[in-house]
């Protein structure tokens, strides 16, 4: 019973870790769009602030943030916000270059880009993966989630047996 169970759990554990190298490279895709996208649009902020003769986008953002007119302060705070998002993204961009997938997933699961994990996963497809590291990690895996489950189990049947 314990070697059928042993082997349900490595299988079922190497189904789930064989996706999440799949996973996270759907997730990069939409983090980079997402990012080419807020990146265009601060680049037109930026232009329209040298137009009108600002030294630096921020140099408008706080002339736009002591406006009198509330939709001016309005529109420069949500300015503000999306140069702040533009700072994250490009740490993400960063680490989704550079990083191992341990690192990568550390950052996804940050609960403030919970929201990018749903939108990655209403588009996301099971496939398998074909890169070496991306099986390695799966088999890895299932190998761990086997032995951390089943093993514990294997000890109290080997106790239980000798008493």
């Amino acid at each position: 019973m314990l070697s059928v169970l042993d082997k349900l759990i490595f299988g079922v554990g190497l189904l789930i870790f064989l996706q999440l190298p799949k996973f996270v490279d759907d997730y990069e895709q939409f983090l980079a769009g997402y990012y080419e996208s807020t990146k265009t649009q601060v680049a037109a902020w930026k232009q329209i602030a040298r137009s009108h003769e600002f030294a630096t986008l921020e140099d408008m953002i706080t002339r736009h943030l002591e406006n009198a007119e509330p939709s001016v302060r309005d529109d420069a705070t949500l300015m503000a916000l999306r140069v702040q998002e533009l700072n994250l993204l490009q740490q993400g961009i960063d680490i989704f270059k550079n990083d191992g997938i341990f690192h990568k997933l550390y950052w996804m699961l940050n609960p403030t880009r919970l929201e990018v994990i749903g939108k990655t996963l209403e588009n996301f497809k099971a496939g398998l993966p074909l890169r070496v590291d991306s099986l390695a990690f799966g088999f890895v895996g299932a190998f761990l989630l086997s032995l951390l489950t089943v093993y514990p189990i294997k000890l109290l049947a080997r106790k239980r047996e000798k008493t």
